[in-house]
């Protein structure tokens, strides 16, 4: 790419563009009419096919090229939390919607991470953010050192695929106990009961018969949560089975990853994970107050998404996130 930037061809494209916007600008100017018999040299699109054509000879994807620049943004942010608001700014709607898996609470906005996730540069950039996290992480022994991903099969299986696949580990998708296809062969066949709804377990137990002297270590990994109580029935359904059979080198799984909690309530969520023994590890939480605070903000700068290349989004996306420390919704600091 290096040798693109600095050839010949990018010379004579932008020599080409500056043409045409040139002739534009004169042409919305002096409002000439297309119907004028020379009004082609100010109005005709050949230096554009022509640039086009430049830049195909030379296999330049524009669109992967604008991609990535604008992923670059996240991979050298330090202040992920200003990332991880700019994103959701694109993906919250003023929806009425309840959030939970056994106790829902309502809310007046939706976050549609699940979509976002379909989006494949949005995805990467929930991955950037997560690894992020992950690598922030207070226990030192998962920095880096943990050998699979798990994610419930009803949750963001997109990301968590994304995410193992960035950080070359092992990806497993889990199903609940009120998936209708989950085989109860549990505890008289623990294994069976584990590669049956533990999609990706097979290649887990591999990994362990060929690491004897050392114990598999794993996170549990989903977009975002509300109560947790599927992530803790994921958690405890997996650690159950694997305490079966002390051979299989594997660790109970302590640890889940989510971007941030949708909807912050009365209840300690991190009193109700250590209690299990566990620990949920996200961004921040959200309240109705800081949802609605995106969304006016987003409104009123009339876009699809907030930008941080922009001084007065990035001032405002500031005044959002002193509020939330103020308010004690940041968890990682």
């Amino acid at each position: 790419m290096k040798d693109i930037l600095h050839s010949p061809a990018l010379a004579i494209i932008l020599a080409l563009l500056t043409i045409v916007h040139v002739r534009e600008i004169i042409a919305k100017l002096f409002h000439i009419s297309r119907k004028w018999k020379y009004s082609w040299i100010f109005y005709g699109e050949n230096e554009k096919e022509i640039a086009k054509e430049i830049l195909t000879d030379l296999n330049v994807d524009i669109k992967k090229e604008r991609n990535e620049k604008f992923l670059g943004r996240y991979r050298r942010r330090e202040d992920k939390e200003k990332a991880l608001i700019e994103f959701i700014s694109c993906y919250i709607d003023n929806t009425e919607n309840k959030y939970g898996y056994k106790t829902q609470s309502k809310s007046g906005f939706y976050i549609n991470t699940m979509e976002a996730s379909n989006n494949q540069v949005d995805l990467v950039v929930m991955s950037e953010i997560m690894c992020s996290l992950i690598d922030k992480s207070n226990d030192k022994s998962i920095r880096g050192e943990f050998d699979f991903i798990i994610t419930p099969k009803a949750c963001n299986v997109s990301l968590g695929k994304s995410i193992a696949a960035k950080m070359n580990r092992v990806f497993i998708q889990a199903k609940s106990k009120q998936d209708p296809s989950y085989a109860n062969t549990y505890p008289e066949d623990y294994l069976g009961t584990l590669m049956l709804n533990f999609i990706g377990s097979f290649d887990l137990i591999k990994t362990s018969k060929e690491s004897p002297n050392r114990k598999l270590k794993g996170i549990l990994v989903d977009c975002n949560i509300s109560g947790g109580s599927h992530i803790l029935e994921t958690m405890d359904l997996f650690n159950k089975i694997i305490e079966m059979d002390k051979d299989l080198n594997i660790e109970k799984v302590e640890h889940a990853f989510v971007l941030f909690r949708v909807d912050k309530d009365d209840h300690d969520i991190d009193l109700k994970f250590r209690n299990k023994g566990f620990t949920i590890n996200r961004w921040f939480d959200l309240t109705e107050e800081i949802k609605k605070e995106i969304w006016r903000v987003k409104n009123n700068f009339k876009c699809e998404r907030l930008d941080l290349t922009n001084k007065k989004h990035n001032e405002e996306i500031d005044q959002l996130i002193s509020l939330m420390k103020r308010k004690n919704l940041i968890t990682q600091i």
